[in-house]
């Protein structure tokens, strides 16, 4: 097997196919990134069994054929190289595969291409929309995942068609963000919620360009593509929180901020905030006052608001609000309250529900 291809080119290819293989296997195959040659296309392909990344790139100077290296160590190689170009030709045995960039020469032992897992399309209910808006309605939620993959439905995205328009929800118990899905088109309707793991979330919000997307829903798998680049993985079993109760509370009391000046104050504030991980919101007459006291020291600020309340105090943590804030993409943001500190408080983009946010009071006993 032969072939020469632009080194930005394989990089790009590389980039996901090696996050995708494992770092540790029984199975050693399973650390290797699959190379596979035809005409003119590179097929690449990284698989730890539970996450499957399948990408493509033109080369030139092609010979059919196939191999596995260790990916790790070829997208180090790979980034490295300073020459424009990167030449790669296996050895008759096959068992060796000489790398050429500039100046440097590298040689790689190959593993069995036999022993590679098959690569097989997923079949089932298809979903087409823009990769842009896929990006960010997913980008919006991701940051509520648990990142606890023993706690089952949680630790992953859930994408609830019960409705339309179809609303992603994520979240880890302490808060949760639930975003509207753009205008996309389905050769049926999936009854069931979608349960994404948020590692193929966090790689579809990373992969994914301003090109059409497909999403395909099987029984047992889900596969995201785009541009050239296929990311599979398992879906997560099991039922997902209610999560439509939640917001459904009545919050008569609506304030207004600058979205950018309360990430500003919950950035100064949270240092001192970390030994207890909370600050005290108290809204009373046109401002907000955030206070961090700490074994080392306190500190206040304010920030204006654009409606006079009756005074209220609220204890949170300031990360999850910040969060909770950032990533609701608007310049205002609403904060909807019952005038109850132990209710969580919605966050919603000013006049709109298409994406809203609950960050949960924490309480001192």
């Amino acid at each position: 097997m032969n072939f020469t291809v632009p080194t930005a080119a394989l990089k790009a290819a590389l980039a996901p196919v090696a996050r995708a293989a494992a770092t540790r296997a029984a199975n050693p195959v399973l650390t290797g990134a699959k190379l596979e040659v035809s005409g003119s296309t590179l097929t690449l392909t990284g698989t730890d069994l539970d996450l499957t990344v399948r990408t493509s790139t033109q080369v030139t100077n092609g010979q059919d054929g196939v191999v596995v290296v260790p990916a790790q160590l070829l997208a180090q190689l790979v980034g490295s190289f300073a020459g424009a170009e990167v030449s790669c030709t296996t050895n008759a045995a096959g068992d060796q595969m000489t790398l050429k960039s500039g100046l440097a020469q590298s040689k790689l032992r190959t593993m069995s291409a036999e022993d590679f897992p098959p690569f097989s399309k997923v079949e089932g209910t298809t979903v087409s929309l823009s990769g842009s808006d896929l990006t960010d309605v997913l980008g919006s939620v991701l940051y509520a995942v648990s990142s606890d993959e023993s706690r089952g439905a949680i630790a992953g995205v859930c994408v609830d068609t019960s409705q339309n328009p179809p609303v992603v929800v994520a979240t880890d118990s302490l808060r949760m963000a639930a975003t509207e899905m753009p205008a996309w088109s389905s050769d049926t309707s999936e009854a069931e919620p979608v349960i994404v793991p948020r590692r193929l979330v966090a790689e579809i919000a990373r992969l994914a360009t301003a090109a059409p997307a497909t999403i395909t829903i099987s029984e047992n798998l889900i596969e995201f593509e785009s541009d050239g680049v296929s990311v599979s993985c398992r879906r997560i079993s099991g039922s997902y929180p209610q999560w439509r109760p939640l917001f459904d509370g009545e919050r008569s009391h609506v304030i207004k901020l600058a979205s950018a000046d309360v990430v500003d104050v919950l950035k100064r504030v949270d240092p001192l905030a970390k030994g207890t991980n909370y600050v005290e919101l108290t809204i009373k007459g046109s401002s907000a006052q955030v206070t961090a006291t700490g074994a080392a020291g306190s500190i206040s600020d304010q920030i204006a608001v654009t409606a006079e309340e009756e005074p209220f105090t609220i204890r949170v943590n300031p990360r999850y609000l910040a969060d909770a804030v950032a990533n609701l993409g608007s310049a205002i943001v609403e904060i909807h309250h019952t005038g109850d500190a132990t209710k969580p408080l919605e966050l919603r983009r000013e006049g709109s529900t298409s994406a809203r946010s609950l960050v949960m009071p924490i309480r001192i006993v």
